[in-house]
């Protein structure tokens, strides 16, 4: 975490480590009901107000004010997203599908596994809702850990989605180009024109008939950098079933020409059985 501004407060201030006696503990107690009925004080006020105050952001001593979470060891982080209270993230195990969805809290200062198994997740915009994916089936619960298993799942068998194909295909050729050009390490792009690149292969646009028509344009684009490590990954496109076909199983040997001759040919299997051949 970074604050935005040098006299921000920092989430983890340094702890006493002083010990409470039985009055400090009961100052603290009725410290903690006031400050639950300042935050719901809080709450009823920020649901009126109309307008939030503007964010200021200080970049200079930006890398100074920045902090791994306590306790946070080494690993592969992902789909990273806040709320007032915690922040949540997707890490990864052992193996590439042992994925789940993980809570630090802020104030304990701690993590804890959120849902096991979760690829995928989205908070609410106030933070209150968690939208996650387990497998091909999605969920909707409260954002606390541990998620109860199976609450909250989505029948999605009557979803429907109506595409505009043209006007997508437009938005993801603008998109595509922005995130090259806003990425690229190059901010003279190795020389070339991009815009005037983008609007010139962006011409073929309407005569884009599948995905794999938009990823050739994307390919040409792209290219016209000269650069490598300069990828296009396809999206979502039907998938056709493949059907194997048989391979030749035989035995070569050598002839006396100086080449090789099909010297056996095996016979294959026939009907629908796996048993010895006939």
């Amino acid at each position: 975490m970074a604050a935005l501004a040098p006299e921000t407060a920092s989430l983890f201030p340094p702890k006493s480590d002083e010990e409470k006696g039985k009055a400090d503990e009961a100052k603290k107690d009725d410290a903690k009901k006031d400050d639950k009925e300042a935050d719901k004080k809080a709450d009823k006020k920020a649901d009126k107000a109309e307008t939030k105050p503007p964010v200021t952001i200080v970049a200079d001593g930006f890398v100074s004010r920045t902090q791994a979470l306590p306790g946070q060891k080494p690993g592969l982080y992902n789909q990273l997203a806040a709320s007032s209270d915690a922040v949540w993230y997707v890490k990864q195990g052992d193996g590439p599908d042992d994925r789940s969805l993980w809570r630090f809290d802020l104030k304990e200062r701690k993590e804890e596994k959120a849902v096991e198994g979760a690829a995928y997740f989205q908070i609410s915009g106030d933070g209150k809702k968690l939208l996650y994916r387990s497998g091909k089936e999605w969920f909707v619960t409260e954002a606390k850990a541990p998620a109860k298993s199976g609450d909250g799942k989505l029948d999605l068998a009557g979803l429907r989605l109506k595409l505009d194909a043209a006007a997508e295909t437009k938005q993801m050729w603008a998109d595509g180009s922005r995130i090259v050009r806003d990425w690229f390490y190059d901010e003279k792009m190795h020389g070339v024109d991009w815009a005037a690149l983008t609007k010139r292969y962006g011409a073929l646009l309407p005569y884009v008939a599948h995905r794999a028509d938009l990823d050739s344009l994307f390919g040409e684009l792209v290219g016209e950098l000269e650069a490598g490590h300069t990828y296009v990954v396809s999206g979502d496109e039907p998938k056709v079933p493949r059907v194997l076909g048989g391979l030749l199983g035989c035995e070569f040997a050598a002839d006396p020409s100086g080449r090789y001759r099909i010297a056996k040919v095996f016979p294959g299997r026939t009907g629908t059985t796996r048993g010895a051949p006939r």
